[in-house]
């Protein structure tokens, strides 16, 4: 009995602390209503937008670009700190519309970095704020996991660009992270 009381309550709080959206984020007024408006530390997660082709360093293609203004629309009415990219035109360009409408300079992060230490960097700068962090598909997944302290499994495929993570962390208590799907679908 003891084994099996266990297991429910483990599985809540896995259910808890994350909540997997299967609804896409359609307008500006969705994320209002998602983001508490509290002193929690909130991080929104994204991978970069769609690339020109497979070179070392592209530059968005058009689909990128569009989907790069659907991010500053769905975050226009969000009071957000900072926002992050890697030092690839990809990740940049992708925030680089949000940046420009709350008149920001995106910061560069390292791809590089070990992710507990990004998370605790990011964490110690972002202590009641909200923030913007752009990575790639096999950054994102480490990203999100190490902000919100999860154990969970997450993988985004080589042509899917259309997730985005909201990891909500409270003063007290455990982060939770929402998962959600923005803009054009991808794979």
């Amino acid at each position: 009995m003891r084994k099996i009381l266990l297991t429910v309550i483990t599985s809540l709080c896995f259910l808890l602390t994350f909540s997997q959206v299967t609804e896409r984020i359609a307008d500006k007024n969705t994320i209002p209503d998602i983001i508490p408006d509290n002193d929690a530390t909130i991080f929104i997660v994204v991978r970069h937008g769609e690339k020109m082709d497979d070179s070392k360093d592209p530059h968005l293609d058009s689909n990128g670009i569009k989907r790069a203004q659907t991010l500053q629309l769905i975050l226009s009415k969000i009071a957000l700190q900072n926002i992050y990219a890697t030092p690839y035109n990809r990740t940049k360009e992708t925030v680089k519309p949000t940046a420009d409408s709350k008149n920001q300079q995106v910061q560069e992060y390292s791809p590089k970095m070990p992710f507990r230490d990004l998370a605790d960097s990011l964490l110690s700068a972002n202590k009641g704020k909200k923030a913007l962090i752009a990575g790639h598909s096999n950054t994102v997944p480490a990203i999100v996991k190490a902000l919100g302290k999860s154990d969970m499994e997450i993988t985004i495929t080589e042509d899917s660009f259309d997730h985005l993570y909201i990891i909500i962390i409270p003063k007290k208590g455990t982060p939770v992270i929402k998962s959600f799907k923005y803009g054009q679908e991808t794979s």
